[in-house]
């Protein structure tokens, strides 16, 4: 697994975040150019996103991991 340190590094000093928000963008603009008719096509953009959502919280949750221990430590 990775550690809290490493999932800083990704988010922070490298161009992850922004290329999961660019991600997130085109599936947007991909719905927004849909037809009525293409509800499944819709739905499936918004599933994407929701899976790119999800990956990206998952790394910030490992980022701020380290600062959680030390406050639950701090306050016991």
């Amino acid at each position: 697994m990775m550690t809290p340190n490493e999932a800083i590094f990704l988010l922070e000093k490298t161009k992850f975040k922004e290329e999961i928000q660019q991600l997130i963008l085109i599936n947007l603009e991909s719905i927004k150019n849909t037809e009525q008719h293409q509800y499944e096509d819709r739905e499936d953009y918004f599933r994407k996103i929701k899976v790119l959502e999800e990956i990206l919280a998952h790394f910030e949750s490992l980022s701020i991991t380290e600062r959680i221990k030390k406050r639950k430590f701090f306050l016991t």
